[in-house]
């Protein structure tokens, strides 16, 4: 993803991003969040699944889904650049770019991104996010990745700069408590109103 940012003249560095993680409703929450940016007169782009006919879907301009020739265009584009610069890339980086690169030249105030993956490595990670919404966090995640809620979160939270601000929606106040650990340690803020938790004493 580097490599092809770099070949393109980095699209990913003319976006404010918002970066959306989560077990689900990472989907739902981007179109609310596109509700709102509308209802504020707030130009956007957002990036995300699941799709239902084609892979138009996963692109949004203002609440207008990508024309067929604008997609082809794009993909054209991103995959010739990435062909002639020997840029080894799978379909998830090809998409993600082609929607970076869309709302780049539209020159969108903030674009919407759905990651995939949980962590600084996901293909949306190539943009600085301003913010990071986190939905959830559930046992199934954590099972499927084998993993502990505190690895999963210090992972995804990798991406906090100091002007990163990190909101979820997660029901467990030992991860929220985890997540705003991780966003103090990343010098990041933390824009939730339950900062810390604090474990019941046993006459509790």
């Amino acid at each position: 993803m580097k490599a092809l940012d770099q070949a393109l003249d980095f699209p990913s560095k003319k976006l404010d991003a918002i970066l959306v993680s989560g077990t689900n409703g990472k989907g739902l929450t981007i179109h609310f969040a596109t509700k709102l940016l509308q209802e504020e007169k707030i130009s956007f782009g957002a990036f995300y699944s699941p799709h239902i006919l084609s892979y138009n879907e996963h692109f949004v301009l203002n609440n207008e889904t990508i024309s067929n020739k604008t997609f082809t265009e794009l993909a054209n584009e991103v995959i010739n650049i990435a062909q002639s610069n020997e840029i080894a890339v799978t379909s998830y980086d090809i998409i993600t770019m082609m929607a970076i690169l869309y709302f780049a030249q539209n020159n969108v105030e903030v674009a919407l991104l759905e990651m995939r993956e949980d962590s600084p490595f996901d293909a949306t990670a190539i943009c600085h996010p301003q913010v990071i919404a986190v939905t959830r966090i559930t046992e199934e995640q954590l099972t499927q990745k084998n993993d502990l809620s505190a690895s999963v979160i210090n992972n995804l939270l990798q991406l906090v700069k100091s002007d990163t601000h990190v909101i979820s929606g997660d029901q467990s106040k030992l991860n929220l408590q985890l997540m705003a650990e991780a966003v103090k340690k990343n010098n990041g803020t933390w824009a939730m109103p339950c900062l810390l938790y604090t474990s019941p004493s046993p006459r509790d």
